[in-house]
């Protein structure tokens, strides 16, 4: 009985602190349905100058979700939104953004241009270069895989300076399933442009091959970026290890 009323006081008490955050921040009504409410709250604070963003680099936009976020977020600065995997493609590109800042580019990016071959399933969040490992597959089993495509691979850091409409200071977004290593290698030639990198971040062996959080950490840290906040901690149904969680780094050098 005391455990069950527990749990009831522990829900209402969420639902009172989400609505007086909803109270507080208006914006997050228009991403809590269809956007990334995680990332609205992981950046919306006090150590982000949110004005001084003018680029936002997302890389693995999937269906939108960041980018609905960060045209809330970031009311002066240009998206770049880039996804490999056709059917994403096609629906980003036939949405009404509502903005003219919104740009899609229908590529991947890593440490080398090129192609490689996209593994992807069912969830198609869920797409990635390494293939699922079992802990995957067994806390989200909608991760079945259905097949496999080549992808155009741009690396970041040949691409963007080229683009008229890239501004520092800079925002890079990436949520790559286990190859997040690779896209910050390609965008070594840029670090200077960027001032946050928010990364999610595989803790637990969710694909095979994955680079791990501490090859991020230390890729950070050798460029000088360093852990302003984490957040979406998502936990095993099994046992509540952490699973995976969105991290934010912030450049000393810009900040």
């Amino acid at each position: 009985m005391k455990s069950g009323l527990a749990g009831v006081i522990s829900h209402l008490g969420q639902r009172i602190q989400n609505f007086g955050y909803l109270l507080g921040n208006p914006d997050y009504a228009a991403v809590r349905e269809n956007g990334s409410r995680d990332l609205y709250r992981l950046l919306n604070q006090r150590w982000l100058d949110r004005e001084k963003i003018r680029t936002v680099i997302d890389v693995g936009a999937n269906r939108g979700q960041f980018i609905r976020t960060a045209l809330k977020l970031f009311p002066l600065a240009d998206i770049l939104a880039f996804e490999p995997q056709p059917e994403c493609v096609e629906l980003l590109q036939k949405t009404a953004w509502s903005s003219d800042r919104v740009q899609i580019i229908p590529a991947a990016c890593g440490s080398e241009k090129g192609s490689l071959p996209l593994l992807v399933s069912d969830f198609s969040p869920a797409a990635s270069f390494h293939a699922p490992d079992e802990l995957l597959t067994s806390e989200v089993p909608s991760c079945r895989l259905t097949g496999q495509i080549d992808v155009p691979v741009e690396r970041l850091d040949e691409l963007i300076p080229s683009l008229a409409n890239v501004k520092e200071k800079v925002l890079v977004k990436i949520d790559v399933q286990g190859f997040e290593d690779q896209v910050l290698i390609g965008m070594e030639g840029i670090l200077d442009m960027i001032s946050v990198i928010v990364c999610e971040i595989n803790v637990g062996p969710m694909y095979k091959n994955q680079c791990s959080f501490e090859d991020i950490l230390t890729f950070m840290h050798k460029h000088d970026f360093h852990v302003a906040s984490t957040g979406g901690h998502i936990y095993s149904r099994t046992d509540e290890k952490l699973l995976y969680m969105d991290v934010a780094f912030l450049s000393a050098r810009l900040n």
